[in-house]
């Protein structure tokens, strides 16, 4: 069911439902707009390429956890291909990325371009992209990347590419990577290349 449709049984909050809603909107205008300017359809053309869109933007609530294609939202658990939005009150996971990725337990993207990404008491990751913000409490790790900014409560990892600022509360890494600035508590450097630095 789509998560406006609400039956006593769920325990889903008001804001919840509202915010989902406007995000579905958005996400429908957004990338009705991207096909458009692409394709320029126009007439049947145009509404059918909106209908589409609107039904790959819906956030489906499955037992308060979000699956949508293409859609944003707000639930327990978030699954999508691409989203503008998410937020996980436990993990939040896209195929493709998105704008804001933020979640308690888990956040997680396998291509990431330009996108925040948070975990307010787990770990984050990218397996490739362009992350802009990476956040954890715990780990936070991105495989092959640019990576603009990286903090993480516990260790802070880029395997393969560019980092501006690492910064980590027991070990920063760079294993074929170059970090422009790194710091742990007692320790900061710049420009560490193919290496790390540790918590004594």
């Amino acid at each position: 069911m789509v998560p406006w449709a609400i039956s006593p049984e769920q325990s889903i909050k008001k804001e919840e439902v509202v915010n989902n809603f406007f995000w579905f909107l958005l996400s429908t205008i957004v990338f009705s707009g991207i096909w458009y300017l692409i394709k320029k359809p126009k007439g049947k053309k145009l509404l059918k390429s909106v209908v589409i869109i609107s039904l790959l933007s819906v956030p489906y609530n499955i037992n308060n956890t979000i699956i949508t294609p293409l859609g944003s939202g707000q639930g327990k658990n978030i699954f999508s291909l691409f989203s503008l939005y998410q937020r996980a009150d436990k993990t939040s996971y896209s195929m493709l990325g998105g704008i804001y990725q933020r979640s308690n337990e888990c956040s997680f993207a396998i291509f990431n371009l330009f996108g925040y990404q948070k975990a307010d008491s787990g770990d984050v990751g990218t397996v490739f992209g362009l992350p802009a913000y990476q956040e954890a409490s715990n780990d936070a790790e991105t495989f092959i990347g640019l990576v603009g900014y990286q903090k993480a409560g516990s260790n802070a990892k880029v395997d393969c590419g560019l980092i501006g600022y690492q910064s980590a509360g027991k070990s920063v890494k760079t294993d074929i990577s170059l970090a422009i600035y790194q710091t742990i508590p007692g320790k900061t450097r710049w420009f560490g290349i193919f290496s790390g630095l540790k918590k004594d």
